[in-house]
């Protein structure tokens, strides 16, 4: 095998050639009956060789590859695939009020005679399995000026400071969801900034077949985001609102809150007990355009989700402090997003005491609460019936007594 030079490039003939670049210039091989022509290169980074022609090359570069794609996490909301429910699978008989129901980060707000069943259900678009339904049970076709139906998910300050809000160099806010309803009618996607009482709204059209639905709203350089773990924004879906929030101009630029702009257009849920609506795949990020839907395993979801919300109390181990009292200490599966209320999931939770007998809770309630900074929690049982002081006591039924919250 022989080695032919030309310029700056080296090429070894035979069956198989390579040519290796070492410096500028542009040079011809020889290779047989034919010369293959090899152009200059300028020297930038990322740079590679492809063919023109029989017996030309050319430099191209390669192109640009987002950060996004190396770091992952493009989707700011948590749970948008409705993968996870901890608190249960089904919630019948919501209208008014406000909370968390079924599925994890997604919050019910409204006001309404009318009354609708929230369920997690394995319907989802291709490639995503389940969803959000919402089933109106009692129709409402007399609305009142302040009624509305709202499902929403807020997000702490500090994982929003990509958009820049505030500055000359604000981001625009990229919306994507998959949603199908019995019958096509117009719902409101709605962004707040809690922070600075602000607000954007975008009137869509959901039909009948799943359909990914994709929103740019504008870049805001009014009012910055709080850097913290507080609540500092929404993304929200609105499916039914008074005549106070529809009789302005639907504020499709950001604006100063004004109730009167939030959902001028909107058709209302409750129009009928036929209305279904179903809701998936939803994506919040920095950029001009969606991208394609940020799929996150199963468990790290739930780690997400555990943030916000976590169950407690199979095998749980207390001491006893006095004849109704129990303590106990223990690790928080994920550190909360801040010490968390807790809720009794079960009023009459079952104690084994060691050495003694099984302990009934009659009516019991939770004195104290807390969570360390090392992620430790600390809850206090007062109701129970002839404990002992300093023994110790075991959880024995087989579902979660306890129920932590951090939402925002």
């Amino acid at each position: 095998m022989s080695t032919l030079k030309a310029d700056s490039v080296t090429a070894s003939s035979g069956v198989n050639t390579d040519l290796s670049l070492t410096g500028k210039g542009t040079g011809k091989v020889a290779l047989g009956d034919a010369a293959l022509t090899v152009p200059d290169t300028d020297g930038s980074a990322n740079q590679y060789l492809r063919t023109t022609g029989e017996a030309a090359l050319e430099f191209a570069t390669l192109p640009a590859i987002p950060a996004e794609a190396f770091t992952g996490f493009r989707n700011l909301i948590i749970n948008g695939d409705m993968a996870v429910a901890q608190r249960g699978t089904s919630t019948a008989d919501l209208g008014s009020g406000s909370g968390y129901f079924t599925l994890d980060r997604w919050q019910f707000n409204g006001s309404s005679s009318g009354r609708f069943t929230m369920t997690q259900t394995a319907d989802g678009p291709s490639g995503i399995a389940n969803c959000m339904k919402l089933d109106c049970t009692t129709a409402d076709t007399s609305i009142a000026a302040t009624e509305s139906l709202l499902i929403r998910q807020h997000i702490e300050g500090q994982n929003l400071q990509g958009f820049k809000k505030g500055t000359a160099d604000a981001e625009t806010f990229a919306v994507s969801f998959w949603a199908k309803q019995n019958a096509e009618r117009d719902i409101i996607v709605y962004l707040s900034d809690e922070d600075n009482t602000r607000h954007v709204s975008n009137l869509v059209t959901v039909g009948t077949s799943w359909a990914r639905h994709t929103i740019t709203f504008p870049a805001d350089t009014t009012g910055a985001f709080d850097d913290d773990n507080a609540k500092s924004f929404y993304l929200g879906f609105l499916l039914h609102r008074g005549s106070d929030g529809t009789s302005g101009t639907l504020a499709t630029a950001w604006e100063a809150y004004d109730a009167t702009n939030v959902a001028p257009g909107i058709d209302s849920f409750y129009s009928s007990t036929s209305n279904t609506f179903f809701l998936t795949g939803v994506q919040l990020e920095v950029g001009s355009s969606a991208t394609d839907f940020e799929r996150v395993p199963w468990d790290y979801q739930l780690s997400r989700c555990e943030r916000y919300y976590q169950t407690y109390g199979m095998g749980f181990r207390a001491f006893g402090i006095d004849a109704s009292t129990i303590d106990s200490q223990f690790a928080f599966r994920t550190m909360m997003r801040s010490s968390p209320s807790v809720t009794l999931l079960d009023t009459t939770p079952t104690f084994t005491q060691i050495g003694v007998a099984n302990r009934t809770g009659t009516s019991s309630s939770i004195t104290t609460s807390a969570q360390g900074p090392d992620g430790t929690g600390l809850v206090r049982v007062d109701g129970f019936s002839s404990v002992g002081a300093n023994s110790v006591c075991i959880g024995n039924q087989n579902t979660p007594i306890f129920g932590f919250s951090a939402e925002l």
